[in-house]
């Protein structure tokens, strides 16, 4: 117990601060070693590159947005609507099944 503190008192919030750490296996031993687990596994390839599908589609928001802005406001707006244009599509999408749902 850590003198002047409440930190391990019976009944305190945190009876946790002098607890003992357990291990759930030791490495090496089964289920607590992760490479025995991949062993045996194809290696996969790098950590995969981005698509180039949302570069080309911020781009095309971006010519679209910006053509339709005629102040620096509407400007730095078209912007960041180009950013989070699929946020703004996926919102459609499910305003549309709302609807059809509804109708059905």
């Amino acid at each position: 117990m850590v003198p002047g503190s409440a930190i391990g008192r019976p009944g305190s919030i945190l009876w946790f601060g002098h607890a003992t750490l357990r291990t759930v296996a030791r490495i090496g031993t089964q289920g607590g070693d992760v490479e025995k687990k991949t062993e045996g596994r194809a290696p996969k390839s790098g950590s995969g590159g981005g698509s180039p599908v949302y570069p080309l589609g911020f781009v095309g928001a971006l010519v679209w947005n910006w053509q339709q802005a005629t102040t620096p406001r509407d400007r730095a707006l078209a912007v960041l609507t180009s950013v989070v244009w699929p946020a703004f599509l996926v919102y459609a999408a499910f305003r549309a099944l709302e609807g059809a749902a509804a109708r059905d």
